[in-house]
């Protein structure tokens, strides 16, 4: 990345008060001297090596990222380019402007990223602005080159376009980033858009901001609140998904979620009587008025009074004839009645864990639960497939076919 480039993306941080370029290996002292600077930091590969300075500031060495190399991404990111210089495009439409079979895609203009940050903080990102950034993004698209990840992020992040889409980019840059030892680099990356720019996240299907810049302790304590409520009604109730995501991985909930997700324990023992009961319980807790319904989009969520703004989905599981748990819409008779009761609690929340909250983790996120990942997608086909007897029970209900959330 060029200098500028990256100077521009320091200087976009909230704490940076001026950028200086690195001329000479021994201009510390005169630019400690002429800004004033109190502290130098430097990591600490370099320990002991800029003591000479103590005499006019504070030295301090910063401990490296482990297993992260500036050497190695630079050889990932030259192997990265040449491979995208050398992928061939596929045929397209026979027109004029279409590029011949064989020919090299268009690479992403490196300074693309720089432009559309410094158009938007000039306040010139208007709707003429993002056609003409889109349009370059489409004619030079290669989903495999983080560049033009970055830039497809960044400028539908500032503009709140194709949410979806951009959620699942953020996903495969994630993933790319990890297989080729660059986690730190998505990690940055991420942290740049949503706490220095503190953009919007692409969630579901639209943009907004999630609990790290929400009145956490007020959500926290709405939590405790709508889980006594729904004890004093005699539901057996505990965290789901993102909200069991969050306290189990992070302690807390997701930074970037922005729903709070909990599951109730039904009597049934079969697909049909839990689709009766849940129908007649959605009834009631809407008359209780704890709810106002069943989700226009699912058909089966029931949707419970709002914390602080952010929504809460109630979700229905069951217990079969032979200890199996059904959770919809992800685990279908794969985790048994001991993974799941007895229940235990969560100490920030007050609402119930699941006996074995890995598992159910690993059921409805995969093995890599564990692994943070903005823009993982739920299986929605599989879903359908595995709750194919309970979905014509809903009326209404059919599995969404696409959700990008975590």
């Amino acid at each position: 990345m060029p200098y500028e480039q990256r100077a521009q993306l320091v200087a976009a941080c909230r704490h940076v008060d001026r950028v200086l370029p690195e001329n000479s290996w021994d201009q510390k002292r005169q630019d400690i001297l002429r800004d004033g600077i109190d502290i130098f930091a430097m990591g600490d590969d370099w320990l002991g090596k800029f003591d000479e300075l103590a005499d006019i500031c504070q030295v301090v060495y910063l401990p490296r990222t482990r297993d992260i190399s500036t050497t190695q991404l630079r050889t990932v990111i030259a192997e990265m380019r040449r491979d995208t210089e050398q992928r061939p495009t596929k045929p397209g439409p026979a027109t004029p402007a279409a590029a011949e079979p064989g020919a090299a895609a268009p690479a992403i203009d490196a300074d693309m990223f720089a432009e559309i940050l410094q158009t938007a903080q000039q306040g010139r990102l208007d709707t003429g602005a993002y056609r003409r950034f889109h349009k370059r993004l489409i004619k030079t698209e290669d989903p495999r080159n983080t560049d033009w990840l970055r830039c497809w992020i960044l400028l539908h992040c500032l503009m709140r376009k194709k949410p979806v889409r951009t959620q699942a980019l953020i996903s495969r840059f994630n993933r790319i980033s990890r297989r080729r030892g660059m986690v730190q680099d998505y990690t940055d990356f991420m942290a740049l858009l949503f706490q220095e720019l503190a953009l919007p996240r692409p969630i579901g299907s639209g943009y907004g901001h999630g609990f790290d810049t929400a009145d956490l302790s007020g959500v926290i304590r709405g939590c405790r609140e709508v889980g006594e409520k729904l004890a004093a009604q005699g539901l057996t109730v505990f965290a789901n998904s993102g909200t069991l995501l969050g306290l189990v991985r992070e302690g807390t909930l997701l930074g970037h979620d922005n729903d709070i997700d909990l599951a109730v324990l039904l009597k049934a023992q079969t697909t049909e009587a839990a689709a009766r009961e849940w129908l007649a319980l959605t009834g009631r807790l809407v008359e209780a008025g704890l709810a106002t319904g069943r989700s226009e989009w699912s058909g089966v969520t029931l949707k419970l009074q709002k914390i602080g703004g952010f929504g809460v989905d109630l979700f229905p599981a069951w217990i079969d004839a032979e200890d199996r748990l059904f959770l919809y819409p992800h685990t279908a008779g794969t985790l048994l009645r001991s993974q799941l009761l007895p229940l235990g609690q969560d100490a920030l929340t007050g609402l119930g864990l699941p006996s074995d909250p890995t598992a159910m983790l690993a059921s409805n996120y995969g093995k890599d639960w564990r692994i943070p990942d903005e823009g993982w997608s739920f299986d929605w086909p599989r879903a359908r497939r595995e709750f194919a007897e309970f979905l014509p029970l809903m009326p209404g209900a059919s599995a969404p076919k696409t959700e990008v959330q975590e």
